[in-house]
């Protein structure tokens, strides 16, 4: 039985609420029940990610550019800048707002805020492993992984009132309206999960969402990552309004994490253990590498100016 989502932002593909899920045996129709633990309950088991790997800490960043962008007219016109270089600790995830740049360190248990010249670091909360993160007008979301409560959490811009929103969810974080997608790893499907919790499921491994961390959406399409062993078996698939079954648009990637979108026709994604940023266009079509060199990078975000995204222990600024 297909159902069709609608998700604040237009949105018009087509869900298969019906299929088993593979890693957890369970059948889901329609809305999924909230998992915000009550008081003194745990949030369920921790969760022991091995895809993607935990950052390797590493101070020194190469970063090339090894083809032109929309607004390069040379490829030296296109010069990185490391924004923020941490001397001990790795830069996990990272997400760019107007006025900051979010990022989490795996090394020091930390969600941090700066400026985009790297100055007024603020650490927002502590003594936590967040794989990824997303900033909205409204919230910070972030997922943890192990310890008590791991899952997907929600918390002020600014830090605090922090909740856990959804249990044992592991994936990147893209907004779609009100909600957020979240692709999750473990038990291969992929979710929108509302403000207070509730959740739907968008994809799953019957549709060929099989361990998919990184995703992105626009208002025909859905995208996501196969995430592999990390030896070129990973991929980038794309689920068409009415489709049934995703199609592979990228092939032989090596460990592929978090997404981008812009505009009507251009996706991008990191790939962990190729150290490179790629985009290509919604069908596959002119994929390249826009940077290369780079330690295990997880996030790439585009804004109007520029590209950030993560190398190692820096946060990297690619002016447009």
């Amino acid at each position: 039985m297909l159902a069709k989502m609608a998700l604040g932002r237009p949105l018009a593909w087509i869900a298969l609420t019906s299929a088993l899920l593979s890693a957890c045996g369970l059948a889901l129709e329609g809305a999924l029940p909230k998992t915000t633990p009550d008081a003194g309950e745990d949030g369920g088991e921790d969760i022991e990610a091995s895809l993607p790997p935990p950052t390797i800490v590493d101070s020194a960043v190469d970063v090339i550019t090894d083809a032109p962008l929309e607004s390069c007219t040379t490829i030296d016109a296109c010069v990185p800048e490391v924004v923020l270089a941490l001397d001990a600790g790795d830069v996990r995830a990272l997400a760019v707002t107007p006025s900051f740049i979010y990022f989490t360190s795996l090394a020091s248990q930390t969600i941090e805020r700066m400026e985009h010249d790297g100055k007024n670091r603020v650490v927002l909360l502590s003594g936590v492993a967040a794989h990824t993160i997303h900033v909205s007008d409204e919230f910070l979301y972030w997922v943890k992984v192990g310890g008590a409560l791991p899952g997907l959490h929600r918390m002020i811009p600014d830090g605090g009132s922090d909740k856990l929103l959804f249990a044992n969810v592991l994936g990147c974080i893209f907004p779609m309206g009100d909600d957020v997608i979240v692709g999750d790893l473990n038990t291969s499907r992929v979710l929108s999960i509302a403000p207070d919790g509730g959740a739907r499921v968008l994809a799953t491994a019957a549709q060929g969402a099989a361990q998919p961390y990184g995703v992105v959406a626009s208002a025909n399409d859905l995208f996501f990552t196969y995430s592999g062993a990390g030896l070129e078996d990973g991929g980038i698939y794309r689920l068409s309004n009415n489709a049934i079954l995703a199609v592979p648009i990228a092939t032989q990637q090596r460990n592929p994490n978090c997404m981008e979108i812009e505009g009507p026709n251009t996706i991008y994604w990191a790939n962990y253990l190729e150290g490179a940023i790629r985009k290509s266009a919604f069908d596959g079509g002119g994929n390249v590498a826009i940077a290369t060199g780079l330690t295990t990078p997880v996030s790439i975000v585009a804004t109007p100016s520029a590209f950030f995204y993560n190398s190692g222990g820096a946060v990297i600024r690619l002016p447009r």
